[in-house]
C-alpha cells in the first residue's frame, strides 16, 4: 500500500457543514474540516473569494475574524494576504472553524462567496 499522505489528485480533506450568509456587509461562514488520513500532522489554508457570474474569481476577501471551535492540538495565523491557514497535530481528527470577511467594497455588486481549502497532511514528524 502507498503512502497515505500522497493520493494524486484526491483532496486530503473532507468538509462538512459548510455555510455562509451575508450580514451587515460582509461574509459570515463556518464548517467542519477532517483530514482523510487519519493519525498525521496536516496543515489548511482558508482563502475567501468572491465568485463572478460564471462562478470565475471575482477577487479575494480577507478574513478579518477566526475561531476555531477546539483549539486543543490546533492553532492558526493569518497570513499577509487574508488567508487563515491551520496547523493540526496528528491528534486532530476534525476541527470546526467560523468567521467573517471584511467590509465588502462595494454591496452593489454583491456575488456569490466562494470558500477555498487547500492543505496537506504531513508524514509523521511534519508540521
Amino acid at each position: 500500500m502507498g503512502d497515505p499522505t500522497s493520493a494524486p489528485g484526491a483532496s486530503p480533506f473532507n468538509f462538512r457543514s459548510l455555510a455562509a450568509e451575508f450580514t451587515d456587509g460582509r461574509w459570515q461562514f463556518r464548517g467542519t474540516v477532517e483530514p482523510v488520513t487519519s493519525g498525521y500532522p496536516w496543515t489548511a489554508t482558508i482563502i475567501l473569494k468572491m465568485l463572478g457570474d460564471d462562478d470565475g474569481d471575482a477577487g479575494r476577501l480577507r478574513i478579518t475574524e477566526f475561531s476555531l471551535g477546539d483549539r486543543k492540538g490546533a492553532k492558526y495565523e493569518s497570513t499577509d494576504d487574508g488567508a487563515i491557514r491551520i496547523s493540526a497535530s496528528r491528534t486532530v481528527e476534525e476541527l470546526a472553524f467560523s468567521g467573517f470577511s471584511e467590509l465588502l467594497p462595494n454591496v452593489d455588486q454583491l456575488c456569490e462567496l466562494g470558500l477555498e481549502i487547500s492543505g496537506q497532511i504531513h508524514q509523521k514528524g511534519g508540521v
